[in-house]
């Protein structure tokens, strides 16, 4: 049995003004267990530090090989995210994680930033797709390891 089944593994990040601006959390399906690392909105640069501790602090844990991103919620500079992960994920693949479905707005897709962000997960050997909803995303990483 893993002994983080029965501890509340979600935390969330408030703004200034007391609201949700980025929600981390252990959830699943019948077929996998995943981190669900989502922004509500923008964020400063200490806030995406901040989550990213917090997610790998969630990673040494539950050493969970599967992370959603989700910022279809996210208004903001793009380049201040990827900088910032690209920055951790060494150490997530030191970790363990092996897999990201990132969930994007529709027009950012096929974006520069998309680009960039499959490149720097590429370099550290973990497997990323983007997508523009949570069924398909949750749905690769169900398969993506048994492939």
């Amino acid at each position: 049995m893993k002994p983080y089944l029965h501890q509340h593994l979600r935390f969330n990040l408030e703004n200034e003004f007391g609201e949700t601006s980025i929600v981390c959390e252990l959830s699943n399906t019948n077929a996998r267990e995943y981190i669900y690392l989502q922004s509500h909105e923008d964020f400063t640069l200490e806030e995406v530090k901040e989550s990213m501790t917090k997610y790998l602090e969630l990673l040494d844990l539950t050493q969970c090989q599967h992370l959603i991103i989700d910022t279809r919620g996210f208004v903001g500079e793009w380049d201040l995210l990827n900088d910032c992960l690209e920055s951790e994920l060494n150490h997530a693949k030191e970790k363990g994680l092996k897999y990201c479905a990132h969930i994007v707005p529709r027009d950012m897709a096929r974006s520069v930033a998309m680009i960039e962000a499959k490149d720097s997960f590429s370099k550290n050997h973990i497997s990323y797709e983007a997508f523009t909803g949570a069924a398909t995303a949750v749905g690769w990483l169900e398969i993506c390891d048994k492939v």
